[in-house]
């Protein structure tokens, strides 16, 4: 690496005081309300736990992951007077990109597309390097009094040379031009066993072709129905034409936009051993979506039922049903049907506490997917993890083997994997084949931590794993993680 490292990070930040909560200097994140108008880092999705549904923001706090986007670099504080606070911050970076030259005009570039893998191998990728020069420039005033707040935000999101992206039938109302501005409201507040809470964004465009604008909002509240019983709702609904680039609001897609929907969550504790959570979720989609030409509607439950009969065992079993509709792949014509889409995971989880450094998980998941074009498709893993964690040594492990075989690609089971410090990796497993990694972490000197990570995947039935630039001519697929971390 003659030019260095592909990626550097750093910051400096200050955290604790009366009036002033937090200061930050070069690379941090942000977290507004219910990450709908605002939110630079990553949030959970749906899951068993019906908690996750509502987003708890920390409005300021410095950024110690490995993600080359989800980031502002510039400056940041975060104040506070009485029941007030306010929270300012700003941003400039660039960022990778595909520019278009226009050829009537001798210094006009466009970009027709934002490259957020952060790979820098090709030298395609090296020409997309950097290309863009991405702006913001926020603020977050917020009312707060006991249980009650309401907050306000303005942001300004803009770039040096105009976004316009390839005009779709099912993208024609996203973003596209040099500068968005979006303004949003958030609430929470308890009253008695209720906690409620939401937020209103509206977003404006100065699109090449126009100015846009629209709407998202969602709604929700988390009930304590008695000492066992527990029970929540949210209801979202993201216009078509709604944009926020740094969003995590609660959604079916990966965006909030385009979507409509109600979720309602059960959490039930039968006795000391035994309890069940599980959710429904009701959504539809009012515009076309990526392989889906024709709005669409859908349906996701979960149910979880969970045995801890002490403190060193756990058994629960999942069931997860999802229900969408996509293109089919099998017509006759111009114009291309929609079909359900069927989706079930059977899972069976065992997590035993040998003694207190050694920690045994094993899993068995199983996976169908059944349409009309396509028929009906399996995927199984089985996965064994030991966890070796002693208080009085220097050296921790995490070792994992696993087994897999599933029809296909769209078959795949995505499984989370421990890794370093901040790092997040949860890989796809498809084909047939075993996974296996080895993880240590090692301290020394008082003030330094190390952490090495060696895994591999090994198909059987596959002699070439992967395409283009990642193309690799055997059957083995290798990953290494090294980083070191050094406290003062």
């Amino acid at each position: 690496q003659k030019k260095g490292f592909d990626f550097y990070s750093a910051h400096v930040f200050f955290k604790g005081g009366k009036y002033l909560r937090g200061v930050a200097l070069g690379d941090y994140q942000v977290q507004i309300g219910q990450g709908i108008g605002f939110w630079s880092s990553y949030a959970f999705g749906k899951s068993a736990d019906i908690a996750t549904a509502r987003r708890t923001a920390i409005p300021l706090k410095a950024y110690t992951s490995v993600d080359e986007n989800r980031f502002m670099r510039g400056a940041a504080v975060d104040l506070a007077y009485k029941n007030f606070g306010l929270l300012l911050f700003t941003s400039s970076k660039k960022v990778d990109a595909a520019g278009i030259a226009d050829s009537t005009f001798d210094d006009l570039e466009f970009i027709s597309t934002l490259d957020l893998s952060g790979l820098h191998r090709t030298q395609r990728e090296l020409d997309r390097q950097n290309a863009l020069q991405e702006n913001i420039a926020g603020a977050n005033l917020n009312f707060h009094k006991g249980l009650f707040r309401v907050g306000g935000s303005a942001v300004y999101q803009g770039y040096d040379k105009p976004f316009v992206k390839d005009v779709k039938i099912y993208n024609q109302f996203d973003f596209r031009g040099q500068h968005h501005f979006n303004f949003s409201t958030d609430y929470a507040f308890n009253f008695k066993n209720i906690s409620v809470f939401g937020e209103v964004a509206k977003g404006y465009n100065d699109s090449l072709s126009g100015f846009n604008s629209g709407w998202a909002m969602m709604h929700g509240a988390l009930i304590s129905l008695d000492a066992k019983v527990s029970f929540g709702l949210v209801y979202r609904d993201y216009q078509r034409d709604y944009f926020s680039f740094y969003n995590a609001g609660f959604s079916e897609g990966s965006n909030t936009q385009n979507e409509r929907g109600l979720y309602s969550g059960i959490k039930m504790k039968f006795n000391s051993k035994w309890s069940m959570n599980g959710y429904v979720d009701l959504f539809t989609f009012p515009w076309l979506k990526y392989g889906v030409d024709a709005p669409s509607k859908g349906h996701e439950f979960l149910i979880q039922p969970t045995y801890k009969p002490n403190k060193i065992f756990e058994m629960y079993f999942r069931f997860r049903q999802q229900l969408r509709e996509r293109n089919g792949s099998i017509y006759d014509g111009a114009v291309t049907p929609i079909e359900a889409y069927t989706q079930r995971n059977y899972r069976l989880n065992l997590s035993y506490i040998i003694s207190e450094a050694f920690t045994y998980k094993s899993r068995i998941e199983y996976l169908t997917i059944n349409s009309p074009s396509k028929g009906f498709q399996k995927g199984m893993i089985i996965t064994q993890d030991i966890q070796w964690k002693p208080k009085s040594s220097p050296v921790d492990l995490a070792l994992r083997y696993a087994l897999f075989d599933t029809d296909s690609y769209d078959t795949r089971i995505y499984s989370y994997e421990n890794n370093a410090l901040y790092v997040f990796a949860v890989p796809a497993y498809y084909y047939q084949g075993s996974r296996a990694y080895l993880l240590v972490r090692y301290s020394f000197l008082r003030h330094c931590d190390l952490w090495v990570r060696y895994g591999y995947f090994l198909y059987n039935n596959r002699f070439q794993v992967s395409s283009g630039a990642e193309q690799i001519n055997g059957s083995r697929k290798s990953d290494l993680v090294v980083q070191l971390r050094i406290t003062f």
